[in-house]
């Protein structure tokens, strides 16, 4: 598709890090270099509040894995060295 081409990606792209990784491996397949800024949204850490456990709400196991968005930016620094985003 645009095998010559660079993509700039400005951040929010997924809220996971599967999601992350995925969106990422698929446009690293169709793009000479990618550059990825991440977003407010790709760093969001959900806790749990007592709200949400009275209400019965589901936590992922992944918000459970991160203790804050610095701990979840450095996992998406991995990922993108493992992905060769830049």
């Amino acid at each position: 598709f645009f095998r010559d081409d660079v993509l700039m990606l400005a951040g929010n792209i997924a809220d996971s890090i599967p999601r992350l990784r995925f969106a990422l491996t698929v446009l690293r397949s169709k793009f000479r270099r990618v550059f990825f800024i991440p977003g407010n949204l790709d760093l969001w850490v959900r806790k749990a509040t007592l709200g949400s456990i009275i209400r019965g709400e589901k936590v992922r196991s992944e918000d459970r894995e991160f203790v804050d968005s610095l701990a979840k930016f450095l996992q998406v620094l991995k990922v993108c060295d493992e992905l060769g985003v830049e």
